[in-house]
């Protein structure tokens, strides 16, 4: 977890090792535990693909360094 000074919480992240950054994810429970104090979270796969899905975001890993 990273804490994020702008909106004073915290941004859950998940590393996922293989190309399934879409399956199995935690952070949605994490997100839903935190209720509103998580606006955002961040998925970071081997997959190449940027999307965004409610509020959890997907990225390539090489992109962590942006965050």
């Amino acid at each position: 977890m990273i804490d994020d000074y702008s909106t004073l919480s915290v941004i859950p992240i998940e590393i996922k090792s293989g190309r399934d950054g879409y399956e199995f994810s935690a952070l949605k429970k994490v997100i839903a535990a935190q209720e509103n104090r998580s606006q955002k979270g961040y998925v970071f796969s081997n997959d190449r693909i940027v999307k965004e899905e409610k509020n959890i975001v997907y990225m390539p890993i090489y992109y962590i360094m942006f965050v």
